[in-house]
């Protein structure tokens, strides 16, 4: 669902990138929601997974992260344990186990969403729900600029 803003999320990354606000970026992509791991291509293959344990392990809590995405999933992919395919074994966190250590890890991290903000719903359930742990802001102009705001707030 997010493809179609992939030309606004490239942009919003290349302006980041030339802001000079940040001294380094690192882009990782997911699949609906994180879980155990992230890829370093929009392709998700394996060989491009990191886990998000040696993320939080070589990245301080110093960091600023920004994560793009609708939050528009059915629940289980919220509090279930997802199932690795690859390695024919379930992950031993849920979802929210891994966003929730994200948030714990870094205390600048912020949500940003291109759909707006559901009421109510099936679909909306995973937004309502993710919002709980993570301040999530609309992928906009204005959205983008407070999200900003918190990012760099001491």
């Amino acid at each position: 669902s997010i493809q179609y803003y992939s030309r606004l999320c490239s942009a919003l990354f290349q302006a980041v990138t030339k802001s000079r606000h940040f001294k380094e970026l690192h882009t990782y992509y997911f699949h609906n929601m994180i879980y155990d791991r992230v890829y370093t291509e929009p392709s998700l293959l394996n060989r491009t997974a990191v886990p998000i344990d040696w993320i939080m392990a070589n990245f301080d809590s110093s960091y600023r992260v920004i994560i793009v995405g609708d939050a528009m999933m059915d629940t289980y992919e919220l509090y279930d344990r997802s199932y690795d395919w690859r390695e024919r074994r379930y992950s031993d966190r849920t979802g929210m186990d891994c966003l929730r250590a994200l948030v714990h890890r870094y205390p600048f991290l912020i949500w940003l969403n291109p759909e707006p903000r559901p009421y109510g719903g099936y679909w909306g359930r995973s937004y309502l729900e993710i919002e709980k742990e993570v301040p999530m802001f609309r992928l906009s102009e204005e959205g983008i600029e407070q999200g900003m705001h918190r990012l760099m707030a001491r």
